[in-house]
């Protein structure tokens, strides 16, 4: 599923999306006044948003959050699109005919052109407007603004989602940060792609040979890493693939004060919408020891994607500290094809066993 991000998952970034640090500030780029750097560079362009809001990324994509109270984001990303399909094609295959949500709507039929970072021509914006029940609570009607252009040969999405609910009197969530979301699109600049330089030596190594591939002081835990395996992320959302398939990802989690059991209800809904029929859960809410957490419950479920059988093994964490209101959440996620999860199984719980929080 990471491989092929499509513009409607861009635009789902604002419910889905995990907490994680910035990169540090690509050699040579200027910083604009009042923000902050949030990433970018290995995909060909330098994002930045306003230094209150919290940065984000969730499976490729860059971004940042209002707050956790204010969940108005952005996100920017490169994507897939045959030279061939044109914006027009591309938006509409790979988000109005597979919109999940109810109430989808076009708030204008036709794109508009505008410009997009430093591309000056050829970029298109849509906007359209869909509900989304969070939990038990009522559905919420969401806006989300679409923008669309090609650089060096890369095509690129830039997304901005929020509540079409009132904020206040005169604006909605969607109207309050709309000036700054264009100052966001204007200091975007597209670049060359600057590949991630993996350097495993670098890694310190346990007495196993394991990598460290995350460290407390930086992230909240310290992940090893088997030898044979490689690190694509490690901010705050950090993760670990094989080749065969299998990958590994742990992360804060942004929803708080949820109970774990309505948390992973609500996460199997979400992953229902895009699944070929549905999630078929093997293991629900099992106390497990992780690492050196306070608690874990473990869930382990399969479901089949565009034709292919996934098995996920997925934890939930909590590890409290003194003061209470420092305590902190956390998900762990295994996932494989059906064919690697079982020879990736023991492997996988190895590198469970050496996080510390």
């Amino acid at each position: 599923m990471k491989k092929r991000i499509t513009a409607l998952l861009l635009c789902l970034i604002t419910l889905f999306s995990l907490v994680s640090c910035g990169d540090d500030l690509p050699e040579g780029a200027e910083l604009p006044e009042g923000m902050q750097y949030a990433g970018g560079e290995t995909d060909g362009f330098y994002l930045f948003v306003p230094e209150a809001w919290t940065l984000s990324s969730l499976d490729g994509v860059v971004g940042a959050f209002v707050s956790t109270l204010d969940h108005s984001s952005v996100s920017l990303a490169r994507v897939e699109k045959p030279k061939e399909v044109s914006i027009a094609d591309y938006f509409k295959e790979t988000v109005r005919e597979d919109m999940p949500f109810e109430n989808f709507a076009l708030v204008k039929e036709e794109g508009t052109a505008r410009t997009f970072g430093n591309i000056a021509k050829g970029a298109v914006a849509y906007e359209y407007t869909y509900s989304y029940k969070p939990y038990e609570k009522d559905a919420v009607t969401y806006r989300t603004m679409q923008l669309f252009g090609e650089f060096g040969g890369s095509f690129y999405c830039f997304t901005y989602t929020a509540s079409d609910e009132k904020r206040s009197e005169d604006q909605t969530y969607f109207q309050a940060h709309l000036e700054e979301v264009n100052e966001i699109i204007d200091a975007i600049r597209f670049v060359t792609p600057k590949p991630l330089e993996e350097n495993k030596e670098s890694y310190e190594k346990d007495g196993d040979g394991y990598l460290l591939i995350a460290k407390k002081r930086q992230v909240g835990f310290d992940l090893y890493m088997h030898p044979d395996w490689e690190c694509t992320m490690a901010s705050g959302f950090v993760e670990a693939t094989a080749k065969d398939g299998a990958s590994i990802n742990i992360s804060e989690a942004r929803d708080t004060g949820v109970v774990v059991t309505e948390y992973f209800k609500k996460r199997k809904s979400d992953l229902e919408r895009y699944t070929d029929g549905a999630v078929t859960v093997v293991t629900d809410g099992e106390n497990i020891e992780f690492g050196n957490a306070h608690q874990a419950l473990a869930y382990e479920y399969t479901y089949t994607y565009r034709g292919t059988q996934y098995h996920t093994y997925q934890v939930m964490i909590v590890h409290e500290k003194i003061p209470l209101f420092l305590q902190k959440g956390y998900v762990f996620t295994f996932t494989a094809p059906e064919t690697a999860y079982a020879q990736q199984l023991d492997t996988v719980k190895k590198m469970i066993g050496k996080v510390k929080f």
